[in-house]
C-alpha cells in the first residue's frame, strides 16, 4: 500500500514539491499532542497506553462530527447516553492494538509519505490546486486539530491500515458460497395457507391458587411497579412570556412590509409551448397562428401530447428556464409570444389563463404577526432572564421561590418513571426536553441544584427531584386477576398451536387434505405472492415466511404469529430459484458485498485477537470518574 503511495509522485517536479512539504513538516515540528495529559493511563493495550486527553480530544472530536450531521450541538452527556462514550473507547482500543502490531512487525511510515498523502487532499489546496500552508491552518483550526495532531493522526492511520490491509484484502470467496448465499437471498417462494383464529381453542381450565402463586414467583419482576420521582419543575421558553411583549403598531407594520412575500399567493399561469428547430420555423409558425390557427389543434398537427405543450398552471419560479419565465409572465392572456431561445428549444409560448397574485392585508394577518414579532423578542429577552433566575437561586431562593419572583411557570410532576412515564402509562405533559430532563432527574437525587437544560424552542427547563419511590414488587392480591388472564391466555395459545400441529399432521399422512382442513373450520385458503427470505406480506408475518422457506415442496408447515394469536398451516405452492450467472451485474454486486461483510467479520475476529494476545486493561476507577465528570 505505502509502495503505491509512492508511486504517485512519479514526476521530478512533483518529487521536488512534495520534499519541499516534508522539510516543511520538519520546520514545523511535531509538538506534544497531548499536553497536559495526566500520568495515570485510562487504557493500556500491550505496552501501549491511552490517555484521559486522548480519550477526551477522541470523544470531542466525534461529537463534534456528529453535532455538524444532526445540525444541532450535542453534549457530553448525550454521548453518555447514546453509548457514544464507549464506542469511542473501544475504537481508541482497536487503533491502539493495530499500532501496536505494526510496532512489533518493524513497519513505518516515512515524512515523505505523510507529505504525499497530505498534497493529495482537496481541502488543503489553493485556487489554483496547489497545496497551500494556510489552508492548510485553517482547516485544521475549524477541526479542532494541531498540526502536530493531524501529522500523527495521519501516520497512526497509515500504519493501522498497513496491518489491516493485507487481512481484508486478500480474502476472497469461494465462488461456490457465492451461489448457494445469492440463490438462498433470491429464491422466491409462494405458498397457500389456513389462518386458525385463537377462537378455535375454546374454554381452557382456569388457573388453581397454587399455579396463580408459583406464576407470580417465576415473573416477579412482570409486576414490579418502576421506580418513580416527584419533581418540581420549571420552565422558561419564548413562549411562557410572549404574551406580555408588547409590540407597537409601528412595529407591526414595519414587519408587514419587510414580510409581504411570505403574506402573498404569487400570480399563476397557464402556459402552452410549442418548440421549433430554429428562430425561422418558429417566427413562420407564429404568422399562421396569428391568423387564426388555433394553439393546441397546431401542437397536436406537430405531434405533441397535452404533457408536452401544456406547462400546466405555474407561478414563476417554478419554470426553470428563465428565458421562457420573463416571456411568459410578459404576456397578456391569449397573446402568443415572439420565438423564445429556451435552454433546450426555440419556442412559442401562449399564456392560457392568469391567477392574479393576492396579497393578504395587515387586517387579516396582524394577529399572526404579532405572535411571530412576541416570540422573537421573547428569544432575544431568554438570556437575560436565565441569569437573573440564576441570580435569583445564588442568592438562597428555592427553585420554586426564584420562579414566583419572576413569574416563571413552576410545574408539579408527582411521579415519573425513566422513560417519563407516569403511574397511568401515560407520557408526562408540558414539560419540553422530557427525555433529557427525566435521565438527569434519575442521576440526581434530592436537596441536588441541578443545572438547567437547554429546550430545542431556545428556551431551557430547571428542575429538583422532591421525592424518591423505589421500585417494588406489587402484592399478589393486586395482580392476581391480571395473572389469571396471562396464564388463560397462554393456554388457549398452546391449545391452539396443538390443534394446528394436529391438522398438519393429519394432512402430511394423507387423512386430510388442506382443503378438507379448511372446510372443517369454516376457513378459505388464501395464497402469498411471490416472498423472499425476509421480506412479509398481510396476514403473513415474519413466523410464517421462516415455516414457509423451512417447508419441503408439497409438505406442511405451522407457524404462531404472536402479534394476532393466530396459528397458520402453511404449504409451500411454488419454488423459483434465481439463475446464478458470476458475470451479471446483481451477482456482482451481491459477491461483493458478501465479500466485504465477511472481510469485516474476519477483521473483527483479528482484532479480538489481538486485544486478547496483548492485553487490553481498563482503568475502571478512572473510567468511572471520567464518566462521572461528564454528567
Amino acid at each position: 500500500m505505502l509502495s503505491l503511495m509512492r508511486s504517485k509522485a512519479a514526476g521530478w517536479v512533483s518529487k521536488i514539491f512534495i520534499a519541499l512539504i516534508a522539510l516543511s513538516f520538519a520546520v514545523w515540528g511535531i509538538s506534544d499532542m497531548f499536553t497536559g495529559m495526566t500520568n495515570r493511563a485510562l487504557v493500556t493495550v500491550g505496552d501501549r497506553e491511552i490517555s484521559p486527553a486522548q480519550y477526551q480530544s477522541a470523544l470531542q472530536q466525534r461529537l463534534r462530527v456528529l453535532s455538524e450531521r444532526t445540525g444541532r450541538t450535542l453534549t457530553t452527556q448525550e454521548a453518555r447516553q447514546y453509548g457514544i462514550d464507549v464506542q469511542v473507547l473501544n475504537d481508541l482500543v482497536r487503533q491502539t492494538a493495530l499500532e501496536e502490531q505494526a510496532d512489533n512487525l518493524g513497519l513505518a511510515v516515512p515524512d515523505m509519505v505523510i507529505a504525499e498523502r497530505t498534497a493529495a487532499i482537496p481541502a488543503f489546496r489553493d485556487a489554483a490546486g496547489h497545496f497551500d500552508r494556510n489552508t492548510f491552518l485553517q482547516v485544521l483550526r475549524a477541526n479542532g486539530l494541531t498540526e502536530a495532531q493531524f501529522i500523527a493522526m495521519e501516520r497512526s492511520q497509515l500504519l493501522r491500515q498497513s496491518v489491516a490491509s493485507p487481512v481484508e484484502r486478500n480474502f476472497e470467496v469461494p465462488n461456490t458460497l457465492v451461489k448457494a448465499a445469492f440463490e438462498f437471498q433470491n429464491s422466491e417462494r409462494t405458498g397457500r395457507y389456513i389462518v386458525l383464529p385463537l377462537s378455535l381453542a375454546g374454554d381452557v381450565a382456569a388457573p388453581t391458587d397454587d399455579e396463580i402463586k408459583a406464576y407470580y414467583e417465576e415473573n416477579k419482576r412482570a409486576f414490579t411497579a418502576p421506580e418513580f420521582r416527584a419533581l418540581t419543575v420549571v420552565r422558561l421558553e419564548p413562549a411562557d412570556i410572549a404574551s406580555s411583549i408588547e409590540i407597537t403598531d409601528a412595529e407591526v407594520e414595519k414587519a408587514y412590509q419587510e414580510r409581504i412575500g411570505s403574506f402573498t399567493t404569487p400570480e399563476k399561469r397557464t402556459i402552452l409551448q410549442i418548440p421549433f428547430k430554429d428562430e425561422a420555423e418558429a417566427k413562420a409558425a407564429r404568422a399562421k397562428l396569428q391568423s387564426g390557427a388555433d394553439f393546441e389543434a397546431f401542437a397536436k398537427e406537430r405531434g405533441l401530447t397535452e404533457i408536452d405543450y401544456n406547462l400546466g398552471n405555474v407561478t414563476r419560479s417554478q419554470l426553470p428556464d428563465k428565458n421562457l419565465a420573463d416571456a411568459a409572465f410578459s404576456l397578456q392572456p391569449g397573446q402568443i409570444s415572439q420565438p423564445v431561445e429556451g435552454r433546450l428549444a426555440t419556442v412559442l409560448l401562449k399564456v392560457k389563463a392568469v391567477e392574479p397574485a393576492v396579497v393578504k392585508p395587515l387586517a387579516e394577518v396582524r394577529d399572526e404577526l404579532v405572535k411571530a414579532l412576541q416570540l422573537e423578542k421573547a428569544r432575544e429577552e431568554i438570556s437575560a432572564l436565565h441569569d437573573k433566575f440564576e441570580d435569583e437561586r445564588a442568592s438562597g431562593l428555592g427553585l420554586k421561590e426564584a420562579a414566583e419572583t419572576l413569574d416563571l411557570p413552576v410545574i408539579q410532576v408527582d411521579a415519573v418513571d425513566r422513560s417519563g412515564h407516569g403511574p397511568d402509562g401515560q407520557p408526562i405533559a408540558n414539560i419540553p426536553a422530557l427525555n433529557e430532563l427525566v435521565a438527569s432527574a434519575f442521576e440526581s437525587d434530592i436537596g441536588v441544584e441541578n443545572d438547567a437544560i437547554s429546550t430545542d424552542d431556545e428556551g431551557y427547563v430547571w428542575y429538583e427531584v422532591v421525592d424518591v419511590v423505589p421500585e417494588a414488587i406489587k402484592p399478589l392480591e393486586d395482580v392476581r386477576a391480571e395473572i389469571i388472564e396471562r396464564i388463560t391466555d397462554e393456554r388457549r395459545q398452546d391449545a391452539l398451536q396443538q390443534i394446528a400441529r394436529d391438522a398438519a399432521a393429519d394432512i402430511r399422512e394423507g387423512r386430510k387434505t388442506f382443503e378438507q382442513v379448511a372446510q372443517e373450520y369454516g376457513l378459505t385458503p388464501s395464497t402469498t405472492p411471490p416472498l423472499r427470505r425476509g421480506a412479509t406480506a398481510p396476514g403473513f408475518g415474519q413466523p410464517a415466511v421462516t415455516a414457509l422457506f423451512s417447508t419441503p415442496e408439497n409438505g406442511v408447515g405451522m407457524a404462531f404469529d404472536p402479534s394476532s394469536k393466530t396459528a397458520l398451516l402453511i404449504q409451500p405452492a411454488s419454488i423459483t430459484t434465481p439463475e446464478f450467472n458470476p458475470q451479471d451485474g446483481q451477482v456482482v454486486s451481491f459477491a461483493d458485498a458478501l465479500r466485504n461483510n465477511m472481510a469485516d467479520d474476519l477483521f473483527g475476529q483479528y482484532l479480538s485477537s489481538l486485544e486478547s494476545t496483548m492485553g487490553v486493561n481498563v482503568n475502571s476507577e478512572l473510567w468511572s470518574s471520567i464518566i462521572g465528570s461528564q454528567s
